[in-house]
Parts: structure tokens; sequence; C-alpha cells
């Protein structure tokens, strides 16, 4: 490179060089160019729009230390892992990783896998003979089943009681011995809206009425049949 920048001094002997002599400087002088070309094609460049970057931290600031670039796009030095730090860390993760893996099956011979998501909706997990299984003993979900003015009930049924549209009367069934009816309020304005219940040829309840009445917000009541009317326990 000094010899290319010794010919640019030289230019103006050019002029009396002969002609073979001045193509064999731009030869070298193309030569230079080319070098150059390919020493920047091969470094960092900021783009043509951007504005200057700084300069890099002094030697011996940047020392050990990784180059990092600011708030302002700046380089600057900053500390970071040593190589050592970095492979410490790294066989950390691996041991953890192995713990976890061992405690993971660890817990599947003691307790076997859960089975796949798959076709496992409304069931209920189970553990059977040490393993996890799944099973719908329950049955499917139902609908609530809610009570309603003039309805006349059904036996062995629970209902739940909505008065927020006013107060309404439902009546027993003919019940047989043990039949039984849970109502119960769910939105919790018997209070203001009272139910009635009528006993529907069944009896008087407990205290001797033909009807009863849910005056208490949120309150349940199960009626049983017996050989003497409809109680209420």
């Amino acid at each position: 490179m000094n010899r290319f920048f010794a010919y640019l001094a030289n230019l103006s002997a050019f002029q009396r060089a002969r002609a073979g002599d001045v193509a064999a400087n731009f030869t070298l002088l193309e030569t230079g160019l080319d070098l150059t070309a390919a020493e920047l094609d091969r470094s960092l460049k900021c783009q043509p729009t951007d504005p200057a970057i700084g300069a890099l931290p002094l030697k011996d600031v940047r020392a050990g230390r990784a180059l990092y670039f600011d708030a302002g796009g700046d380089p600057v030095a900053r500390i970071t892992a040593t190589e050592q730090q970095m492979q410490d860390a790294i066989t950390a993760a691996n041991a953890a990783a192995a713990s976890a893996n061992e405690a993971a099956t660890t817990a599947a011979n003691l307790y076997g896998i859960l089975p796949g998501v798959a076709g496992q909706n409304g069931k209920t997990l189970r553990i059977t003979g040490g393993v996890y299984t799944t099973d719908s003993w329950w049955g499917a979900p139902t609908a609530l089943t809610v009570a309603s003015n003039g309805l006349v009930l059904t036996a062995n049924t629970t209902y739940h009681v909505d008065s927020s549209g006013g107060a309404f009367a439902v009546t027993l069934p003919v019940m047989a011995a043990k039949d039984w009816i849970k109502l119960v309020d769910i939105k919790g304005l018997c209070s203001l809206n009272n139910v009635t219940v009528n006993g529907g040829g069944n009896g008087t309840f407990r205290d001797g009425d033909a009807t009863l009445v849910l005056d208490v917000d949120y309150d349940s009541v199960e009626l049983v049949r017996t050989a003497t009317g409809v109680i209420e326990q």
C-alpha cells in the first residue's frame, strides 16, 4: 500500500514517462484499488444514510470485553462472561436437565404415565392397580333442572329455584315412600320473591300445613315422602 500511495504522490511524473511505464503504473494502481475494495467488502460498514459511527474504545479499555452498541448506536466495551463461566453455566444446565429427566422417569415408574388427552373429555382420572386410568363412571354431565311457576315436580330430582322473575308456586307429584325432591335457591331471592310448594295430595308437611314456603335466600330443602306425609329435612 505504501508503494501505491507513492505512485499517487508522483502522478506528475507520468507526464514525462514513456507510454509503457505509464501503463504499468496504472495497472499497479488498478490492482491496489481492487485490493482496497476487497478489504472494504470484508469490513463492517454503516449504511449510506446512517450518521457517522463513534470510534472504538481504546485498546486497554476494550481488552477482554465484548463489543456492544449503546442506545445511540455507538460501540462501547462491555464486560461479559468468560469462556469458562459460559462452559460452567452450560454444564449446570445439562445437569439440571438430567436431574429433571431422572425425576420424571422415577415418577413414571412409581405412578405410571398420564393418559393422552385425546378422547378424555368429561372423564375422571383414577389410579387402578398403581396405574393412571380414566373412566366415565359418573356418566355424561346433565343440564340443570330449573323449577318454574306451575310446574308439577318429578320425584327423585334436584331442582334449581330462580325467583328473580317474581314469586311462584310448584306442586309435588304423588310420591311413594322414600321418594325425595330437593329444591335449591340459586339466585338468593326467595326472601323477596317466595316460592310456594304445594303438597299435591301427599299429606301435610312437618308443621301440619298443606304448603311449604321457601323464604330464605340461598336455602335448600329436601322433601321426603313418609307413611304420614311429606316432611322437610
